[in-house]
């Protein structure tokens, strides 16, 4: 144990540590990765009952080489294999995931608002986006409400992030698309007769209208955005949404 669980100070903390001690005990590749998938499937029938057709599970049999190699009784053998059944990470996951975090932490140390504008595009649960956006606020960016003139999705626009129109709601990726392809706008009339009637209907212009994304008055956007990126900053991030319980719909 001592070899294998150097790197982690004697603790198992991988799943590649495990096998590697079942085989120093004389356990096959096959019996070590029943093991291993008992562990990941969070339960123990697997390696305790699928072997009896073959011969003696695999947890009772480390249990009794435990009796017969160190001399312990039953009852301690087997509460030392119930301790050592414990969850343990997959290295190779562990390795991956600590890479992409740190990518990620890089990008959005040293590419701000590349980083929030990417991850708020990639998200399509609207709870988890507003929490995105709060913390991107937090974080210092400034948000400017989404306009005809603007893009579909989200975009760098200067030194803020422009929240694209596909992000409102009733509004769907083509009549966004077309939108965009079709700007600039001077006014919503215009807006109107340029872009097709079964894509810019009178429940899209309704709630482009709502979010001010047909406002013109350069005070009035203004206004709009500053009030935004308040409330942004002062609302709190709902953790839940981070729940695989709550997902979208």
């Amino acid at each position: 144990m001592v070899d294998v669980t150097r790197e982690t100070y004697g603790t198992i903390v991988y799943q590649e540590q495990i096998m590697s001690m079942l085989r120093k005990m004389g356990f096959s590749w096959e019996e070590a990765d029943k093991w291993v998938k008992s562990l990941k499937d969070n339960t123990k029938t697997l390696a305790l009952t699928i072997d009896a057709q073959h011969g003696q599970p695999v947890f009772r049999k480390f249990a009794q080489k435990v009796v017969d190699d160190y001399g312990v009784s039953w009852d301690d053998a087997w509460a030392f294999t119930k301790r050592f059944t414990q969850y343990a990470f997959n290295k190779a996951h562990a390795i991956g995931y600590t890479l992409t975090a740190y990518w990620q932490m890089w990008l959005r140390v040293h590419y701000r608002l590349e980083f929030w504008s990417a991850t708020l595009d990639s998200e399509a649960f609207e709870p988890r986006r507003r929490a995105y956006m709060i913390s991107a606020a937090r974080d210092g960016v400034i948000f400017l409400p989404p306009h005809v003139n603007g893009t579909a999705l989200f975009s760098v626009e200067e030194s803020a992030i422009r929240i694209g129109t596909m992000s409102v709601k009733n509004v769907g990726d083509k009549a966004a698309r077309a939108i965009e392809a079709a700007r600039p706008y001077a006014s919503e009339e215009d807006l109107s007769a340029r872009v097709p009637r079964r894509q810019a209907n009178s429940r899209m212009l309704e709630a482009l209208r709502r979010v001010g994304a047909l406002e013109f008055d350069r005070d009035a956007q203004i206004a709009r955005a500053l009030e935004f990126n308040r409330e942004l900053r002062e609302a709190k991030i709902n953790l839940n949404v981070y729940s695989r319980d709550m997902e979208a719909p």
